[in-house]
């Protein structure tokens, strides 16, 4: 992924403070000499001082089907976008040099996919990854509450996945590169369209608003 210095995510905790924040990933993978894709949730995890990022494929999905495991892959998670007009910053009168750009988040995760078939596995991955995203939502719903010989069938229709992170680099393209006013006021148009952006500026230390 290319990074001018404007962009980098120098800090570790806020990329991962960031793909907490946006789990649904896209896994670029090569399958018989093509590159492929898939889409996953994942839930991020700490053990001994290393991390990881599990979640569950359809069994039927192309990705289970491949004999070279461990898989190696890119995790690619995505924080927004937003077309961003030159109209919207406030030197433009006193300076014509202005052109539209993209903002975006993006964090690349390089690792090493891990497949697991054992029902115990899935079991205890179903319940911890469920009781986690629940409470991001502010619900109570449980595994076990399903009855049990549907759980069973689910098992045997996924396979638990496991990427052991290898690096990590993420690109926060939020008009860095522009002045303060400009950047308030990107961030005041895009908070005004509802766009996480915006809030991730704020975060920056960016206010959203004036």
């Amino acid at each position: 992924m290319y990074v001018p210095p404007p962009f980098a995510v120098a800090s570790e905790l806020q990329i991962w403070d960031f793909v907490q924040a946006n789990p649904f990933a896209t896994l670029v993978y090569q399958r018989c000499g093509q590159l492929e894709s898939a889409a996953i949730p994942l839930r991020f995890c700490e053990r001994g001082g290393e991390r990881y990022l599990q979640g569950h494929l359809a069994r039927n999905n192309p990705i289970c089907a491949i004999d070279a495991k461990p898989l190696p892959l890119l995790a690619l998670f995505n924080g927004g976008d937003h077309y961003v007009s030159p109209g919207w910053y406030p030197h433009k009168a006193q300076d014509a040099r202005v052109v539209p750009t993209w903002n975006y988040a993006q964090v690349q995760i390089r690792g090493e996919l891990y497949f697991y078939e054992d029902a115990d596995w899935k079991l205890a991955h179903l319940r911890d990854f469920v009781s986690y995203f629940e409470q991001s939502v502010g619900g109570d719903w449980q595994i076990d509450d399903a009855p049990a010989p549907f759980i069973d069938q689910l098992l045997q229709a996924i396979v638990g996945v496991e990427i052991r992170v290898g690096t990590a680099l993420g690109k926060f393209k939020l008009s860095q590169n522009q002045s303060e006013p400009a950047r308030r006021e990107v961030a005041r148009r895009l908070s005004e369209r509802g766009n996480a952006l915006a809030v991730l500026m704020a975060s920056m230390g960016t206010p959203a608003t004036e």
